[in-house]
């Protein structure tokens, strides 16, 4: 179970434009288009064969128990020279940042799972 993350996700295809149903094809109702959004996507998004939001992690390849390590790590290093200091703190506020966005990711697949249901 710990390893489940690691699995790739199945192929998923995105149809992003809505489809007229069977009963709006045989009333002959018309939907008018509404736009998602008033800017054109970027010339290769059509091209995309996974979402960005089907991975759990910013980086599938550092589990949660790998950045727990290495900020324990990184905690233990000794430095000596101011310079080693301020490297130290920029990469603990970058393994700080990347938890937070993981987290943000989690919470956004989360909120598409409980709209992809319903």
């Amino acid at each position: 179970m710990d390893q489940a993350s690691s699995i790739p996700a199945q192929t998923q295809v995105t149809d992003l434009y809505p489809k007229l149903s069977e009963l709006d094809l045989l009333l002959g109702v018309q939907r008018s288009y509404a736009p998602w959004a008033y800017f054109y996507p970027p010339k290769s998004f059509n091209l995309r064969r996974k979402s960005p939001f089907s991975f759990s992690r910013v980086l599938p390849s550092i589990t949660s128990e790998d950045e727990e390590e290495d900020r324990a790590l990184l905690e233990n290093i000794e430095t000596t020279t101011k310079k080693k200091k301020k490297e130290k703190k920029i990469l603990q506020k970058c393994m700080k940042q990347l938890h937070t966005i993981n987290e943000w990711l989690g919470h956004i697949i989360g909120r598409i799972g409980q709209l992809l249901q319903g």
